[in-house]
């Protein structure tokens, strides 16, 4: 099965100290699948950077060049998602602190918050899982 999907990690300042672990947690995700679509946002109040990713152009390094470590805003993301309709994800995984103003309303598409060990649900609607 493939796994078409958008991953927004929170590179805002608050996060610093914890993006090792979400790359980490990014990498694992992208073993788990065997055919793949994943666009990458790195946001912290602006998106900073895009990439795009499969099979046929995978990730070929474990280390990751963030960009951003400014404040934060989840919006960028979402709103990006809408304007590439092209992307049509089954899902997207926000990886954060949570703390940030988040979208009022859900979008269309399934939303997984990934957040730290303490870190605060940023919105009424999506799944929220923690990571350890």
């Amino acid at each position: 099965e493939t796994l078409r999907a958008v991953v927004a990690v929170d590179t805002s300042g608050s996060t610093t100290n914890d993006l090792p672990r979400f790359f980490t947690e990014l990498n694992s995700l992208l073993n788990s699948f065997g055919d793949y679509e994943l666009t990458v946002i790195q946001c912290d109040c602006e998106i900073q950077a895009v990439s795009k990713y499969d099979a046929f152009n995978p990730i070929t390094s474990p280390e990751w060049k963030t960009y951003g470590h400014g404040g934060t805003d989840f919006r960028p993301p979402f709103e990006y998602v809408e304007a590439h309709s092209e992307l049509e994800p089954s899902c997207l995984i926000y990886i954060t602190d949570g703390c940030g103003p988040a979208p009022e309303r859900p979008p269309r598409f399934p939303v997984q918050w990934l957040l730290t060990s303490d870190g605060e649900r940023p919105a009424p609607w999506g799944w929220n899982l923690r990571l350890k």
